[in-house]
């Protein structure tokens, strides 16, 4: 699964809106195609996301793997 589709589920699992998220980090055309994992960001945008959602990288690797292995399997 994409960095994008990840982000989107962890957001949408929040109650996070997409608007609120980027706000002042991407565009409203930019965090569409990021979330639906046709483009990608970069680090420093993908680090303040990270923020915004409130997890650590470290949490959202684990989620990241988990995510990959449930893809995997189905």
């Amino acid at each position: 699964m994409s960095v994008g589709k990840v982000i989107k589920t962890i957001r949408l699992n929040k109650n996070i809106k997409a608007v609120d998220l980027y706000k002042s980090i991407l565009s409203k055309q930019a965090f569409i195609k990021f979330e639906a994992g046709e483009s990608d960001t970069t680090v420093s945008k993908f680090l303040l996301i990270l923020d915004g959602l409130n997890i650590t990288l470290e949490e959202f690797e684990q989620i990241h793997k988990q995510k990959n292995n449930r893809d995997f399997y189905y």
